[in-house]
């Protein structure tokens, strides 16, 4: 059940961060979800060795995005890249 909840969590921000034209990422979404999945009582879950491979690369593009290391880096850069997408608000 919980690994099902991983998975979906996985299928929401595939689909939330899909760039398309007339399309802008929802970062904000995707730092709730970050935030959910990064949780010390979700992270330590054992049912994350159940995720495939392609899921678990995912979470990490996921947590590489939207690191907060060098000053949201990724992001910013993502972002000059993309610039309809609207930034978090935090």
């Amino acid at each position: 059940l919980i690994s099902n909840a991983l998975q979906l969590m996985v299928e929401v921000v595939q689909e939330i961060c899909h760039v398309r034209v007339n399309y802008a990422p929802d970062f904000n979404s995707l730092m709730i979800i970050s935030g959910t999945l990064e949780h010390g009582s979700i992270a330590r879950l054992p049912q994350f060795a159940y995720l495939s491979a392609n899921e678990r690369h995912v979470i990490e593009e996921l947590r590489t995005l939207l690191t907060t290391q060098f000053n949201y880096l990724w992001l910013r850069m993502f972002l000059q890249h993309h610039p309809f997408s609207p930034p978090f608000l935090g």
